[in-house]
């Protein structure tokens, strides 16, 4: 399953929670609490347009079936 996933990075386990579920493999969800200790090293201006994209990506692959593997 993971080999079939297209996107990476900021979408890649929204994908893979997408696809695990259509393929009727139990999810569960694990609460976890996060404190960040440093400041974030992508600025979210640069970060945006890039996670657009790539659900766009997600999204076509999703419903049209269309798209390919993204190496990194």
């Amino acid at each position: 399953m993971v080999g079939r996933c297209i996107v990476g990075h900021d979408v890649f386990a929204s994908e893979l929670v997408i696809r695990a579920e259509r393929e009727g493999v139990r999810v569960r969800e694990i609460p976890v609490e996060l404190a960040e200790k440093r400041a974030p090293s992508v600025r979210l201006l640069r970060r945006v347009p890039k996670v657009l994209h790539n659900l766009g990506r997600l999204m076509a692959a999703i419903h049209l079936g269309v798209g390919r593997r993204e190496d990194g």
